[in-house]
């Protein structure tokens, strides 16, 4: 199963089955890839909508509380530069 699905759910054969991981280390990476996915889009909306989102995300992978900074710092060491400046061209720094 790749990364990018884990927090999801799936259909395997008559089950459904939610995809996890235990090891938070590999639920940051895919929180990372899902956000580097929805920030790589043309993201509009005003910054709540955008916090929701991200909120949501986080929630998703059980991370706790996470604000935008932590997660530009998540990305920096996770080698994500790219990612880490798009998050703070979001509207209000999101």
């Amino acid at each position: 199963m790749p990364l990018a699905k884990m927090g999801s759910f799936a259909v395997l054969g008559t089950d459904l089955v939610h995809i996890w991981c235990v090891d938070r280390s590999a639920r940051v990476r895919a929180f990372l890839e899902r956000l580097d996915a929805y920030v790589g889009r043309s993201v509009r909306g005003d910054a709540d909508q955008v916090r929701s989102r991200v909120a949501r995300i986080v929630h998703q992978f059980s991370l706790g509380d996470l604000g935008f900074a932590e997660i530009r710092a998540l990305a920096v060491e996770a080698g994500l530069g790219r990612l880490a400046d798009r998050l703070g061209q979001l509207p209000d720094g999101a």
